[in-house]
Parts: C-alpha cells; sequence; structure tokens
C-alpha cells in the first residue's frame, strides 16, 4: 500500500507528538513517583514521637500534642463537617 506524500507527513507528525506525550508522561510519572517517596521517607515510623503540632478542637479551644506526652494516647479522627 502506497501513501501520497501528505499522508505520509501526516503520519510523521503524528508519530512525533506521540514520542513528545510518551515522554511528557513518563516524566510526569518520574515526578509523582519521586514526590511519593520524598512523602513517604520524611513520615513518622511507629514508635517515634509525634511531631509537635496544634489543632482546633470542636469545642472552639486550641489543643496541643504535648499537653497529651506521655499521659495517654492520642487518637487524631478527621471527618467532614456538614455544612
Amino acid at each position: 500500500m502506497r501513501h501520497s506524500r501528505q499522508s505520509r507527513k501526516k503520519l510523521q507528525w503524528l508519530s512525533r507528538r506521540s514520542r513528545r506525550r510518551l515522554k511528557v508522561v513518563v516524566i510526569l510519572g518520574l515526578f509523582v513517583t519521586a514526590a511519593g517517596a520524598g512523602a513517604w521517607w520524611w513520615t513518622s515510623r511507629p514508635g517515634e514521637p509525634a511531631p509537635a503540632f496544634a489543632l482546633p478542637a470542636s469545642t472552639g479551644q486550641t489543643v496541643r500534642v504535648e499537653d497529651f506526652r506521655g499521659k495517654q494516647p492520642v487518637v487524631l479522627v478527621f471527618y467532614m463537617a456538614g455544612t
């Protein structure tokens, strides 16, 4: 099957476009993988002390993790409040 010159140019253009798209997908995939690995590396491990932080309680008061350190286990519950 013979292709016209115009159809060959179109196929070459599509081929270049596909290669460019593949490069972008690979680079983005590597970036996302590296970002995830970096986040995993800096997370706390089981048994390690939690980093210092403060959060607002449902009562409006600010609760600090230091207030509970060494006294009792702390369980964080994140939920979406209905508005």
